[in-house]
């Protein structure tokens, strides 16, 4: 469903998968897995030069779903983004929230340590947010370079105190323990060609 009229920009959806003959995934005793999506975005024009864009999103994942993933999924997100525009200057900032997740439902169990019980990795994957920028400078119709930044607040699992290896309850050394941003703070630059 979408609104568009004079400074507004409206969509929100609903998703809704029935999977059925998944081979990767073991079945329920009621049936099929089933996986749920709710989100909505929104946008509105303040004026010819300011932008702000919203989005909302909640994915409900059974019991099946969750078995099948070999790293946890986003189960909530909340993104902002301010847009500031000239006929030579683009600007965005963005901001993404992501909720926090109950890692037991995901099949999580883990050790730092190998044959030591008490260092049980985290169960519980915190909510956390990263913050984006990128500025262009269109050069000529065809020709821009541009400036940007990613995950400013350098939020990392790592960084929060938890390696993605681990030991598993056979001694098994994996690097399977993800549920958090990996890739720490990076800055780009470049340019663009329009041919």
């Amino acid at each position: 469903m979408s609104y568009e009229g004079g400074k507004w920009l409206v969509t929100a959806s609903a998703a809704w998968s029935e999977v059925e003959n998944l081979a990767a995934l073991d079945e329920t005793e009621d049936g099929v897995p089933v996986l749920t999506q709710l989100d909505v975005v929104a946008g509105y024009t303040i004026n010819e030069n300011w932008t702000i864009n919203a989005s909302i999103e909640n994915f409900i994942y059974d019991d099946a779903f969750k078995s099948s993933y070999g790293i946890a999924p986003i189960e909530e997100r909340i993104g902002l983004e301010l847009l500031w525009t000239t006929d030579e200057i683009e600007f965005n900032v963005s901001t993404t929230w992501f909720g926090s997740r109950d890692l037991n439902d995901y099949g999580y169990e883990g050790f730092d340590i190998l044959g030591d019980p008490t260092s049980l990795k985290t169960l519980n994957a915190d909510n956390f947010y990263v913050i984006n920028f990128k500025t262009k400078y269109n050069l000529s119709d065809s020709v821009a370079i541009y400036i940007g930044a990613s995950n400013l607040t350098d939020e990392t699992q790592v960084g929060d105190g938890e390696s993605p290896l681990f030991y598993d309850a056979d001694g098994g050394f994996d690097v399977a323990y993800i549920y958090g941003a990996l890739h720490g703070r990076e800055f780009y630059a470049g340019f663009e060609i329009k041919l």
